[in-house]
């Protein structure tokens, strides 16, 4: 039937990620829910018709909530919203004096004991393929309540997505009314239905509404605990005190809802979930009132506490799990936990190779282009994530446990080379792996075939890779190009619509992440001829220009695609910038960064830094102090002082380079303002200044490596209009010759004097004896 009346309201609830939509149609009152779930996001939309209990109608998973968004504006583009919501149509049963089971018991701390002792002897990763109930994200701990619930005759009661109405063991659908029961709860199919209607209704955000924060002592942490980390739900299914393995386990499903084995896992969480996206819960009690069902306030439930969300709570522990291991006193061997952790791990990359073949399978033959549904559901990144992250954790926990083994380094790195995967018939280290996935070699999309999903050999990786750079680049083209108006327009100012949509922030991440990165990592390990026989000459120009990209909406296209020229990098842009130095190495922002280890290494550079990527150092300027930086371990190697004034650095090459006061925005090269230069030379680790230049011209620092008319100028030339004299740096050497009098003309490009990765600087022609941009 057609909408007619459109009516709709948006709001957040109860502090977690998740809105509601309203508009009422001649079948009812619809609600549109949107939410973030296992690194997917989900829109879902209910009809509730009236008498009736809601029904899930629409259910679409994306890969980000801008691709959500994009969905939602253009399938409901002609919806009015409005906050008009018919309560009346909510009911919370279809049928009066009936239900699911009897109940003949009520929910207290002794049933709470009984209940964590069954699910540690019952509940392990099988459970549900035993009893083929299909589970998704928080379904596992929906479940779980309303079996034990159902064998024990204690009531259950939950909250919808949607209409928010309670769903207890009370509530029924006519059609269930005919459906046969059992003494055994996976045989009864009255109970099934009922089951599966919840498990399709309701979602991490309610299991939110549902679940309280509890007390991290023994009484209240038990098997049975749900972890809800903001998308993802968790049980805590064991705790092993043994001291000879890992103490905490848990067991989560993900989306889709099927009928899955359930992945297993330690506990390794490094810092707690903030309050309003979850952490360590228990359910609330259903009471019944004024023969209505509810939830028992969170604050009167045994053991609610919000101490886990405390900025004490880690202390000196340095996580939130030896924290937690700290306070329950459970004896632990660290050994056994790194060894799990990395048994884990490969768990995790092996589990991928069933994902894999499905989607290449099912994609051969149908429509799985980024956006479509087939693609949500058989792309990876979050899960190429996932396994990317489970190499640092073990990273962390090795480094906060030396002090207890010092054997453990070596231990895990033995184990990364001398355990091998074999995946689709070949045989690779997990250091391998480790490799493949940190340097997002893997392809995650569904359409790219078995070997570039893998990265399995030097064709597949480059195939892979060049695919994933032009699909992200053609994306952000088609935005970069559709947001021409707004360039120097006021009305894209940070903040507003235009620029939400027209900013290229999330592409251009991307593309420092997993593109520039990735390309040198790419160009080191196979070298430049190998490089550009796989990828296109217009592509590597490109990749070179990512760094300077500005995400921005409202500047040239020139500079959006990073094609203008620069002779610094200024750190405190909006745009952010990632400068790889070597292999492992970047510069994010205003930190050193060695995403490998996935840990800082030095922060504070200041606004302006040099890169010399050769020989792995950083020259910072900050606060009127140059200091030479080890881009490795983060040591400051020396330090000069410079004069207050000083507001650029520049790269001459040959381990020279200069500060100086000149004004970085000074575009008239007829000014006779005049700015002061030092100029310096790192050798040995060491800064040690060469000369003062005084009253020369702002514009004539030159920097080439290409052959013109005036030869012998390797590296930097600076005119000194006072003494009519021109100053070049050549090997390392300053050199002073007066000017000549015959013309000159420099290419205007920015390709480094020394071939250094990032020491991109502006070229200056002199022509007549004049210093002209």
């Amino acid at each position: 039937m057609k909408l007619m009346l459109l009516i709709a309201l948006f709001f957040l609830q109860n502090s977690y990620a998740f809105e509601r939509y309203f508009y009422q149609s001649s079948q009812g009152q619809h609600i549109i829910v949107t939410y973030p779930e296992s690194g997917k996001w989900v829109l879902e939309e209910f009809l509730v018709k009236p008498g009736k209990l809601q029904e899930k109608i629409v259910s679409k998973f994306f890969s980000s909530e801008k691709n959500l968004l994009k969905h939602k504006d253009s399938f409901y583009k002609k919806t009015n919203f409005q906050k008009d919501i018919r309560t009346h149509y909510f009911n919370s049963s279809e049928v009066t004096n009936s239900s699911i089971w009897k109940v003949t018991e009520h929910w207290d701390l002794n049933w709470e004991k009984k209940y964590s002792q069954w699910v540690d002897s019952e509940f392990d990763k099988n459970f549900f393929v035993k009893y083929n109930v299909a589970t998704d994200c928080a379904d596992v701990a929906f479940a779980l309540r309303w079996i034990f619930s159902r064998i024990n005759g204690l009531p259950a009661a939950n909250t919808l997505a949607g209409s928010h109405i309670i769903f207890s063991h009370e509530s029924l659908k006519k059609e269930w009314q005919s459906l046969p029961t059992h003494t055994e709860w996976h045989k009864d199919l009255r109970f099934l239905a009922g089951l599966n209607y919840l498990l399709s209704n309701a979602f991490t955000g309610t299991l939110n509404i549902d679940g309280y924060p509890i007390e991290i002592t023994t009484d209240a942490f038990n098997v049975g605990t749900i972890h809800l980390l903001g998308g993802h739900t968790q049980i805590i299914s064991k705790i092993d005190t043994s001291g000879d393995t890992a103490p905490i386990w848990k067991l989560s499903s993900t989306v889709p809802m099927k009928v899955r084995v359930l992945f297993e896992e330690l506990m390794l969480d490094q810092t707690p979930t903030a309050q309003a996206y979850g952490g360590l819960f228990h359910m609330r009690w259903p009471s019944k009132e004024s023969g209505t069902w509810k939830l028992i306030a969170k604050e009167k439930m045994p053991y609610y506490s919000i101490e886990q969300y405390g900025s004490d709570f880690i202390g000196n522990s340095g996580s939130f799990t030896l924290a937690i291991i700290d306070r329950l006193n459970i004896p632990f061997n660290p050994k056994a936990v790194i060894k799990n952790a990395a048994t884990t791990l490969v768990e995790m990359i092996k589990s991928r190779v069933d994902i894999v073949r499905d989607g290449h399978k099912y994609c051969s033959a149908a429509d799985c282009r980024e956006g479509s549904f087939n693609y949500e559901e058989y792309s990876t990144p979050t899960r190429d994530g996932r396994i990317k992250n489970q190499f640092s954790t073990i990273d962390d926990l090795i480094a906060k446990f030396t002090s207890m083994d010092p054997n453990l380094a070596s231990f895990w790195t033995q184990f990364q080379k001398t355990t091998m995967i074999l995946i689709e018939g070949a045989s690779k280290s997990l250091a391998a792996y480790r490799m493949i996935f940190e340097r997002k070699l893997a392809s995650y999309h569904p359409d790219d075939s078995i070997n570039e999903r893998w990265a399995l050999d030097r064709n597949a990786s480059f195939s892979a890779f060049n695919k994933k750079m032009n699909r992200i680049i053609s994306k952000r083209e088609g935005l970069v190009l559709s947001g021409k108006a707004c360039v120097n327009n006021q009305s894209c100012a940070q903040g507003s619509q235009l620029w939400e949509e027209h900013n290229t922030y999330v592409f251009d991440q991307e593309l420092r992440d997993s593109g520039y990165a990735t390309f040198f990592y790419l160009k080191k390990m196979y070298g430049d001829s190998t490089l550009k026989s796989y990828l296109s000459e217009e592509l590597i120009k490109t990749l070179y220009s990512i760094p300077k990209m500005i995400s921005e909406p409202t500047v040239s296209l020139i500079k959006r695609r990073g094609m203008h020229h620069v002779d610094m990098f200024h750190l405190g842009l909006i745009s952010k910038r990632l400068i790889e130095i070597n292999f492992d190495t970047y510069i994010i922002d205003n930190t050193i960064i060695n995403l490998a280890m996935n840990s800082k290494i030095y922060s504070g550079l200041g606004s302006y830094v040099l890169l010399d990527d050769t020989h792995q150092q950083v020259i910072s300027l900050k606060n009127s102090k140059v200091t030479l930086i080890d881009a490795v371990d983060g040591v400051e190697f020396d330090s000069v002082r410079v004069q207050d004034n000083v507001n650029r650095i520049n790269w001459l090459g040959d381990s020279v380079f200069g500060v100086s006061d000149c004004q970085s925005n000074m575009t008239d090269p007829n000014q006779t303002v005049k700015c002061s230069l030092m100029l310096y030379k790192v050798a040995q680790k060491k800064i040690t200044q060469l000369m003062v230049l005084n009253d020369i011209d702002p514009f004539s620092v030159l920097n080439f490596t290409q052959n013109y008319k005036m030869s012998g100028f390797h590296q930097g030339v600076f005119v000194d209009l006072t003494s009519n004299q021109s100053i070049y740096i050549s090997n390392g050497n300053i050199h002073q010759i007066p000017l000549a009098d015959e013309e000159y003309q420099l290419n205007y490009s920015a390709v480094s004097a020394t071939n250094k990765t990032f020491h991109i600087l502006e070229f200056r022609s002199k022509v007549n004896n004049k210093i002209s941009k």
